[in-house]
């Protein structure tokens, strides 16, 4: 349940935004020389191997953006996502590590990954085996990446 004190303390750290105007965000972190991170996930049930998942990513560089799946994309079985993507989105932004949080409107991660440059992209080790990826989506994200000279890592 969202409160009006759980959302003032979330824009407190002001960590969310659309994917416009992170762009512009990301982009001066960037002329500044720093590396930006970025994990895509849906981050349902948010878990320990989440939260390793994104300390691990955040050692890749400086800054780390969480893109979230918004919930018409979420195809996890039935009653999923259990939290909608403004709620995930909250507590994400929650964890400290954690600098920057977008909800992507889009299917894939490919066009955050073509708005934002990320230096890195951070997948979980079940996206390696590209056979295994039920959305069939990491190769044209691979794709993306390799266009703006990225880098990816599996674990």
């Amino acid at each position: 349940m969202e409160t009006k004190a759980f959302k003032k303390s979330v824009r407190l750290l002001d960590k969310m935004s659309d994917l416009a105007e992170l762009k512009t965000i990301i982009r001066k972190h960037q002329s500044s020389g720093k590396k930006v991170v970025l994990c895509h996930g849906v981050f349902d049930l948010v878990h320990f191997g989440h939260i390793s998942h994104f300390l691990t990513a955040k050692k890749h560089g400086d800054v780390l953006v969480v893109s979230i799946t918004d919930d018409r994309y979420v195809n996890k079985g039935p009653g999923r996502p259990v939290f909608n993507s403004n709620v995930r989105a909250q507590y994400l932004s929650n964890i400290q590590c954690v600098d920057y949080v977008v909800i992507n409107n889009s299917k894939t991660a490919t066009n955050v990954i073509k708005s934002l440059k990320p230096k890195f992209y951070c997948k979980g080790k079940d996206y390696k085996n590209f056979e295994d990826d039920i959305t069939g989506e990491i190769k044209n994200e691979l794709k993306a990446l390799k266009k703006i000279k990225g880098n990816i890592f599996f674990y």
